[in-house]
């Protein structure tokens, strides 16, 4: 029988991200890297395409933090100086084999 891991998945883009400025979209990242990092997102995320990035978190507590990590990043993009800028979020939660390869896991 094959252990299988509570997992959460973050999923976070910009609302409105065409009339940005590319000197945003850094900060944006920064701020989005550094909520994920703190509420002990997986190794390799989050992974970015384009305005918008997704995140795993593993464990009993992956949904939990996967949302505090979501709130974090919101207000930190929110906050961002010079900028008017919104970051939408949603959290998904369901299960991964143990060891699974997270960037071929379909959300």
């Amino acid at each position: 029988m094959t252990e299988t891991l509570t997992a959460a998945l973050l999923k976070c883009d910009l609302a409105d991200a065409t009339g940005l400025s590319e000197n945003c979209l850094p900060l944006v990242h920064d701020a989005v890297e550094v909520a994920a990092t703190g509420h002990g997102v997986e190794a390799g995320f989050p992974r970015w395409e384009g305005d918008g990035a997704s995140a795993y978190f593993l464990g009993c507590d992956a949904a939990a933090r996967a949302v505090r990590a979501a709130l974090d990043a919101v207000e930190r993009v929110r906050i961002i100086p010079g900028y008017e800028v919104r970051l939408r979020a949603s959290v998904g939660v369901g299960e991964v084999q143990k060891g699974a390869d997270l960037t071929k896991v379909s959300p």
